[in-house]
């Protein structure tokens, strides 16, 4: 007897597959197919009247039998299955309770609130019993049924995991990982180090699915906060979805360019942490070699992504026939943070795809893939059957999804149609309340950018939003927000840009030559001061990423702050006549050290400014000069020769107001150079 059972159990064990995927009938041909329509019904009416004498076995492979034939028991038979199943769970073993829940997510059927509470408690009775595969198995069927293990439950199936997990398979441990990712909860810090560990050891034995789950559950963690995994296993990691690219399917290409994408970011996101944590620890030479360890890695990680890059968009050419809907949104989304190009034959591929596939597209799905056109070719007929499907899905997005959508737009520098306009209007409006601080920040310089006609509700609720939320926005969206208030300039209020500069002060340390380029170049269209420190701090932080601006950067940032010095100054000097003595004497003081800071900038600026003056346009050249003009500074002889030599390169490409820009600096410089002024003073 105890034979025969051992024999039930292995054969039960093997038909109990992961229930990540349903399995299918052996020839790819459904039940019906095989067996015919009156057999199965004769069985089927048959297994109902013996329901009463089944075993725990019997149930479950009736059960999976049911799902790999792709056949519907009628309701009355699972009913009498839930039932039986109901009386023998007392009975159950370890590998039962593994079985029957993996059979009902095979499935995908609910079996009851009363049979899955009863084999929930006889699994936390068993769990200390279970094998790996077990585990795994309990664990992942309950995450794909949508019911996370709570309690004591989870409990001790985490306690198993922890100690079995060094004698799990390479499945094991995917599915394990897969079913804390779906069920939205990290594990244990514990459970997690076990994992690793032994994930690490499998690595490069990993099927080119399994692979994929791995990663694909990394990056979900990584949403939850919880980070990217220690840098050894991501290696690894990488380096087997190279090596199993070629077999892997649509799914698996999509869910490795989709975590990719997000394990690469918050290493990112960690060295920057690094960097900051070691400026306020000032001489602690061991944490700036972490630091500049991470930094190696980092490089290391990012050649290794280049490769694995190529061999997916390889992969993902081959299997463009065969995507779904969320897996073109992920591949694009994947590419599009990663900053990598499509390579073209992918892109012709996904176009194709998304024609086909649009009419059943998500709201989801239809932001990302907007969101990613420009990264196509902006193929008319492509946007046409995204727009189309959008006006239908557009009351269904979230506030996320509406910027993507919109941003998508603006990249392309696209117009919707004022139909799909008016959707996305007022899909915004609603949501807006609630908008994260990105989502805000981008369906406002879209509003601005591609939106010349925007409804007032919608800009004072998306200006009211943002200054809610401004404290917890990075550079990105600072920078972001400043572009798109200088667009609609008097729409715009004091409360909004007081918010705005409180949070640019906070966070101009880790603002890139593009963003400091950008708030300068906002705050001087808006005519707004942006008060002395924060003038001080966007000068300091404009100093130390000079080197890597470009022609147009450097021009903005010159002009802007000659501008905004300007008004500084005067108003400062201004206000002293009413201070006390000794207040002025202090605010003179202050006046000095901002003076030398400007000095400072153009210092830096200047020598930027000669090394990508080739690359100036007739604009940039006028505005360099109107800003040493107008700070009564004189450039160095080798950077006032290059800025003459390209306007003699330009000048037919002048305006109006570049001509007398230039000129007007030209002879402003002249004039300062004769008086003396340019080397003793400042604006």
């Amino acid at each position: 007897a105890e034979e025969a059972e051992e024999a039930e159990e292995a054969e039960e064990a093997e038909e109990a597959a992961s229930p990540t995927e349903a399995p299918e009938a052996q020839d790819g041909s459904s039940g019906h197919y095989l067996l015919g329509e009156g057999l199965l019904a004769a069985l089927g009416h048959r297994a109902e009247e013996v329901a009463p004498q089944m075993t725990a076995q019997n149930i479950i492979l009736m059960l999976n039998a049911s799902a790999k034939l792709g056949w519907q028991p009628q309701a009355s038979l699972l009913h009498a299955l839930e039932k039986r199943a109901g009386s023998v769970v007392p009975q159950m073993t370890a590998q039962n309770i593994a079985s029957i829940l993996t059979a009902y997510a095979h499935m995908r059927r609910d079996p009851g609130e009363l049979l899955l509470r009863q084999l929930m408690k006889r699994a936390d009775r068993l769990a200390n019993l279970m094998s790996p595969e077990q585990v795994a198995n309990s664990l992942n069927a309950l995450a794909v049924l949508g019911e996370e293990p709570t309690g004591h439950l989870m409990v001790a199936l985490s306690d198993r995991v922890e100690a079995v997990a060094p004698r799990m398979s390479s499945a094991a441990v995917a599915n394990t990982l897969d079913a804390f990712a779906r069920m939205r909860t990290t594990p244990r810090d514990d459970v997690r180090k076990a994992l690793e560990d032994r994930a690490e050891e499998l690595a490069p034995t990993l099927s080119g699915h399994n692979v994929s789950t791995v990663i694909h559950a990394y990056a979900v963690f990584g949403r939850l906060g919880l980070g990217a995994p220690r840098g050894r296993l991501l290696a690894n990691l990488m380096q087997r979805a190279h090596d199993t690219a070629e077999e892997m399917n649509a799914k698996d290409v999509a869910w490795v360019l989709e975590g990719y994408q997000m394990l690469w970011q918050l290493i990112e996101y960690q060295l920057v942490d690094a960097v900051q944590d070691n400026r306020l620890q000032k001489g602690n030479d061991e944490a700036v070699l972490s630091t500049y360890s991470m930094a190696w890695k980092m490089r290391q990680l990012k050649r290794m992504g280049t490769l694995l890059m190529k061999a997916l968009g390889r992969r993902a050419a081959d299997l463009c026939g065969d995507m779904d809907p969320e897996d073109i949104a992920l591949v694009l989304g994947a590419y599009s943070k990663v900053g990598e190009e499509i390579p073209g034959d992918l892109m012709l591929g996904l176009e194709r795809r998304i024609k086909q596939v649009a009419p059943h597209m998500s709201a989801s799905d239809v932001a990302t893939t907007l969101n990613a056109v420009p990264d196509l070719r902006k193929d008319p007929p492509l946007v046409a059957a995204l727009e189309r499907r959008a006006r239908l899905v557009i009351p269904e997005m979230s506030g996320q999804d509406v910027a993507h959508a919109l941003n998508g737009y603006r990249r392309s520098n696209l117009l919707p149609p004022e139909s799909v306009v008016a959707l996305f209007g007022q899909r915004a409006l609603h949501e807006a309340s609630g908008l994260a601080a990105m989502d805000a920040a981008t369906i406002l310089d879209a509003c601005a950018t591609i939106w010349p006609a925007a409804d007032e509700r919608l800009i004072d609720a998306l200006e009211t939003r943002i200054a809610d939320v401004a404290s917890a926005m990075g550079s990105a969206e600072v920078a972001r927000v400043y572009r798109a208030a200088a667009k609609l300039r008097g729409q715009i209020g004091a409360p909004l840009l007081k918010a705005l500069a409180a949070q640019a002060l906070k966070i101009v340390p880790s603002m890139t030559a593009t963003e400091v380029a950008a708030v300068f170049a906002s705050l001087a269209d808006l005519g707004s001061s942006p008060g002395p420190e924060l003038l001080a701090a966007l000068a300091q932080r404009a100093r130390k990423a000079a080197p890597k601006m470009t022609a147009q950067e450097v021009s903005g940032i010159m002009s802007g702050y000659a501008l905004m010095w300007k008004e500084h100054s005067a108003s400062a000097l201004e206000s002293m006549h009413s201070m006390p003595e000794a207040n002025a004497s202090d605010a003179q003081d202050q006046l000095y050290l901002m003076e030398q800071l400007g000095r400072s900038l153009m210092t830096a600026l200047g020598r930027r400014a000669e090394v990508v003056s080739p690359l100036m346009t007739a604009a940039d050249v006028a505005q360099v000069l109107d800003a040493y003009a107008s700070l009564r500074l004189a450039p160095t002889e080798p950077l006032l020769a290059k800025l003459a030599h390209q306007a003699q390169q330009v000048v037919d490409t002048m305006s109006a107001q570049d001509v007398a820009k230039t000129l007007r600096a030209y002879a402003a410089l002249k004039v300062a150079r004769q008086e003396g002024a340019v080397e003793s003073s400042f604006g």
